[in-house]
């Protein structure tokens, strides 16, 4: 159980239930409303970062590998939907969360971000090799916007383990549901 309850929607201040509007759901969102100030900026953070150059495929690469390595289950649970919606096979997903480089399921480009989730994830910095192998696919805009997808998982991950927010029930959040997400879109808060 959360340490913290789960806030009710419905009596969220009118601009924090206006963000949330085509947003799944998510726990996420529910314990974070016990700090309204903290939920805006985060939320305008998270969609600025989606919206971002690197594309929505390869960012669910970022974040499916972090989230593996860390062990961050609410955020596999999440993520695992969204690839499937989004086209990933069964197969491509279970490479990413092992770490399969070898994996035919895999691109270079793919490859190269997982890399780079990797040794963020591990080191707290990207090598140099890491580097210039993502700069052969990315211009440095994206992979700015790479780094920082990694930044804010990294901060998800402490702030759901911290207050063990526990995932949705099962079938709580269907398949279409992920595929109609409108947060991937920015909103000003």
């Amino acid at each position: 159980m959360a340490l913290l309850s789960l806030g009710d929607l419905e009596s969220a201040p009118t601009d924090i239930r206006e963000a949330l509007q085509g947003r799944l759901p998510v726990n996420l969102y529910r314990v974070m409303m016990h700090a309204p100030t903290a939920l805006r900026a985060f939320l305008a953070f998270a969609s600025r970062m989606a919206a971002n150059k690197v594309g929505k495929q390869l960012r669910e690469v970022i974040i499916l590998r972090i989230a593996a390595i860390r062990g961050i289950g609410y955020v596999l649970h999440q993520h695992r939907q969204l690839a499937a919606a989004m086209g990933f096979r069964a197969a491509k997903i279970a490479a990413i969360e092992a770490g399969d480089h070898l994996s035919t399921e895999l691109c270079d480009t793919e490859r190269a971000l997982m890399r780079v989730a990797e040794e963020l994830t591990l080191e707290g910095r990207a090598s140099r090799r890491a580097y210039d192998a993502l700069a052969h696919y990315f211009t440095p805009e994206q992979i700015i916007e790479a780094v920082m997808i990694a930044g804010q998982y990294f901060m998800l991950g402490a702030f759901l383990s911290t207050f063990e927010v526990e995932v949705e029930a099962e079938g709580e959040i269907s398949a279409e549901a992920y595929l109609a997400r409108t947060d991937l879109k920015p909103k000003i808060l």
